[in-house]
């Protein structure tokens, strides 16, 4: 198969607006920016010269693609949330290779809520923490590990080093450069409270996908990308603290690091 670029969308009918018809996709306009920042990192030749032409990923379209998708998903998308894997080519053809359900989320933030408020606002069940683990070896830096795209095969690797096939739910894999530090997550993006504040690897110095939720996060100011020379690394990560994973079709949530091998 081809190369493409890719984002996975969540469609969530709570999220709906009557003010804007693309509200029940999860951060919508972000999606569209990064399929269009993906696309020019590798095919610059295709990339739009005008001032005024259109980008290769219209919001208009990428909500045509969306939408036909989840007309045809087979559930009740009155109540249902879906995953939505979008693929975009280099001539600029979009697809969803991917549709399914997905649970119930009451806040796409609360991973940031501290655990007595995450209780208060009745999110206990589903805030159970991940497990999070760490990558026994290293990934290098790539333009795959940049840009999300339909090449997952360096993410695949991380997660068959550390966990079992039947490994259940809710656990994530910190990957790591050959420099030890700590990049992204095999599913998500990863964020340490570190001085007071949370702060997200460089996509540019360390590693790691530009998610949509992470750049949301970045301009919010809600998180603080690390300089090169503040990389947090395999050594400095402690066995039950608390990381935010952030990922597209589940927001913000937390995670507890674990350290040593896999015990089910």
């Amino acid at each position: 198969m081809a190369l493409h670029v890719a984002s996975v969308v969540r469609y969530d009918p709570a999220l709906a607006s009557s003010d804007d018809s693309t509200a029940q996709y999860f951060l919508f306009q972000r999606h569209v920016s990064r399929l269009n920042t993906a696309h020019a990192h590798f095919w610059p030749a295709a990339a739009p010269t005008a001032k005024d032409d259109p980008p290769i990923v219209t919001a208009s379209a990428l909500a045509e693609v969306l939408n036909a998708a989840v007309a045809g998903a087979g559930v009740d998308t009155a109540t249902t949330a879906l995953r939505l894997k979008v693929l975009l080519s280099e001539t600029g053809e979009m697809h969803v290779s991917e549709c399914g359900p997905v649970p119930e989320r009451v806040d796409m933030f609360s991973g940031l809520l501290d655990d007595a408020a995450a209780d208060a606002a009745g999110n206990s069940a589903l805030e159970t923490p991940w497990a999070v683990y760490l990558d026994t070896q290293p990934t290098e830096q790539s333009d795959v590990t940049l840009h999300k795209t339909s090449v997952r095969d360096v993410y695949a690797a991380a997660r068959e080093r550390v966990l079992p096939a039947d490994a259940p739910a809710r656990i994530e894999v910190l990957l790591h450069n050959p420099r030890r530090e700590i990049t992204e997550g095999s599913i998500a993006n990863v964020a340490f409270l570190r001085g007071g504040e949370w702060v997200t690897p460089s996509s540019a110095a360390m590693g790691g996908l530009m998610g949509a939720v992470r750049s949301e996060m970045l301009a919010r100011g809600v998180l603080r990308e690390l300089l090169p020379h503040e990389a947090i690394t395999v050594d400095d990560v402690v066995a039950g603290e608390k990381v935010l994973l952030l990922n597209g079709v589940q927001g913000v949530t937390c995670g507890r690091i674990v350290l040593g091998p896999y015990v089910p």
